[in-house]
C-alpha cells in the first residue's frame, strides 16, 4: 500500500486518526495535506496504486493550499460516508444537521 511518509501538512505533522473501507476502497481521515504531489486535505482514499483527494478534502473558507481541517472519525451509515471532526466542509460539501 502507499507511504503516508510522504504525507505533511503546514505545521510539519501528520497522522492518520481513522481507516475503513468505503465503496470498496480504504478511506482515511485525519491531519495531513500531501502524498506524492497530491493534495488530500485530510480526507482520502486509496486506488489499488496511490492515494487520492476525496472532493476537495475537509477545510475552512477561502479555499487555500494552507485551508487544511482535521477528520477524528469516519463511518457508514445507509452506505453514506459521515467524517468528523474540526472543518467546515468536507469533499467541497457544506452541510449542518442541528
Amino acid at each position: 500500500m502507499g507511504n503516508f511518509d510522504t504525507v505533511r501538512n503546514v505545521n510539519g505533522e501528520r497522522y492518520i486518526s481513522k481507516i475503513i473501507r468505503y465503496n470498496n476502497r480504504i478511506t482515511t481521515t485525519g491531519y495531513y495535506k500531501f502524498e506524492n504531489n497530491s493534495i488530500l486535505r485530510g480526507l482520502s482514499q486509496w486506488n489499488g496504486v496511490n492515494w487520492e483527494p476525496m472532493g476537495f478534502g475537509l477545510g475552512f473558507p477561502g479555499v487555500t493550499a494552507d485551508s487544511i481541517g482535521v477528520g477524528s472519525s469516519l463511518t457508514l451509515y445507509k452506505g453514506d460516508l459521515y467524517v468528523a471532526g474540526g472543518f467546515d466542509w468536507a469533499g467541497g460539501t457544506h452541510y449542518y444537521d442541528s
